[in-house]
């Protein structure tokens, strides 16, 4: 199971020939930013619908910057609750495909800010309800399946001049499995904001367990810590560019405790088809389906790059990302975004994603296992049933809508296609699924 999130839509300078042109560049780039701001995404081979994360983006971070213009003596002078903005959201997003995998997502935030001093603090809760009935459980003759997970974070910063600092933590909580996670993160400014450099770092502790079992009866720990770092550049008042590097560094089992995995005999598992179904994996496997095995370290890279030009009514976002990991998976995802204004309330865009990744090194479609001379089956000692972690190329395609309802309060929508084809897989050989996202927000300042 996939942990599945709602999406959001996330120069050098000319001379300095006067404040007029020094404006017109600092409005670009609040603009530019807020159409790509979010936080940046965790370090993984698939980054999906994913825009949540511990490690914020250089982009989102330039809106920030931008709004460190406007102090002036005020900040000297305290802060009212004048001086103060608040932006309520609520949102509900919803995920269902063809392998009877349903996901309904409620979201609540809010955030408090101060223009003028500098800093905000902010906080988020969300509800997944996830019911599942997958070729996969259907294969370890397991019942269909529904799950709740509780998740909430907080998370505040500060900037004073050029320099900006922040800091976050999470827990997210279902019947099997807990998380727990926290981080910090600073940028700072160069040539009157036209560069901003970030760095984060993030750490995070997940247990695994089975359902009806405590923790310290069974329960696989993982840890992982994330470095991130960012540059964003102002090209001019219409053009934004960042680049992020990003490193997560992985220790622990990582293995699904409820996954089994089929073992055939070598003879047997090269004519294991692509797609083969339920009955036939079970009329053409050995008796033995022992648990998942992974490897116990995993590093992850990723290097992302983004692009934003503002036309007149419309903007362009164009993003690619190539990843690497030390299990041997290697991918490429482009995204492309068109948003462009329909009068001065409604801002439309389409939107259209291409994913394609490598298997990892261990990844097989079925696996082989020959008797010792004593008898005993030898088992592969690293094997797994996660497709995700095969070769696989993803489409997604759709778009979304933003409404202005007032002077305080906007409402936008979003609904993506997704169709993904695994090339070397059992049970399913595609995937459709539809993801859609229905959002309001209040701003009072």
């Amino acid at each position: 199971m996939h942990e599945l999130r709602s999406e959001r839509t996330r120069r050098r300078r000319a001379p300095a020939s006067g404040t007029s042109t020094r404006t017109r560049r600092v409005a670009g780039a609040l603009l530019l930013a807020a159409l790509l701001g979010g936080g940046g995404s965790a370090v993984s081979a698939e980054p999906g619908n994913a825009a949540g994360g511990t490690a914020g983006s250089a982009p989102g971070n330039a809106a920030g910057n931008a709004n460190g213009a406007r102090r002036g003596k005020a900040a000297s002078e305290g802060v009212s609750l004048a001086d103060l903005t608040v932006r309520a959201t609520s949102e509900v997003s919803a995920y269902t495909d063809d392998t009877d995998v349903h996901v309904l997502t409620p979201t609540v935030g809010a955030t408090i800010e101060s223009p003028t001093g500098g800093w905000s603090v902010g906080g988020r809760y969300l509800v997944d309800v996830v019911t599942a009935a997958s070729p996969d459980i259907i294969a370890a003759a397991s019942p269909p399946w529904t799950e709740v997970r509780h998740a909430g974070s907080i998370d505040g910063s500060y900037q004073s001049g050029d320099y900006r600092v922040g800091g976050q933590g999470s827990v997210s909580v279902e019947p099997d499995y807990r998380s727990l996670s926290a981080g910090v993160q600073g940028s700072i400014d160069f040539d009157e904001k036209n560069y901003t450099l970030l760095l984060a770092y993030a750490f995070r502790h997940d247990i695994a367990g089975r359902v009806g079992t405590p923790f310290d009866v069974f329960g696989r720990v993982m840890v992982q810590h994330a470095l991130s770092s960012g540059l964003t550049v102002v090209i001019n008042p219409s053009a934004v560019m960042a680049f992020n590097i990003d490193a997560m560094l992985e220790q622990g089992n990582q293995a699904k405790p409820y996954r089994y995995v089929p073992i055939f005999d070598p003879a047997v598992a090269g004519s294991v088809r692509v797609g083969a179904s339920v009955a036939e994996v079970s009329a053409m496997r050995l008796h033995a389906r022992p648990i998942e095995a992974l490897p116990l370290h995993r590093e992850r890279f990723a290097l992302t790059g983004r692009l934003a030009y503002r036309f007149s009514g419309a903007t362009l976002r164009v993003e690619e990302r190539l990843y690497a990991d030390t299990w041997g998976t290697k991918a490429s995802t482009t995204d492309l975004r068109y948003m462009f204004d329909i009068g001065r309330r409604v801002t439309l865009w389409p939107h259209v994603r291409m994913h394609v990744q490598t298997g990892a090194d261990f990844w097989e479609r079925a696996y082989g296992a020959v008797r010792g001379g004593s008898g005993a089956l030898l088992i592969p000692g690293l094997r797994t049933g996660d497709r995700e972690l095969g070769p696989l190329q993803s489409l997604t395609g759709g778009g979304g809508m933003s409404l202005a309802l007032g002077s305080h309060w906007s409402a936008s929508l979003q609904v993506d296609g997704v169709f993904t084809n695994y090339t070397d897989a059992m049970y399913i050989s595609y995937r459709r699924a539809l993801f859609a996202a229905l959002g309001v927000q209040a701003v009072f300042d």
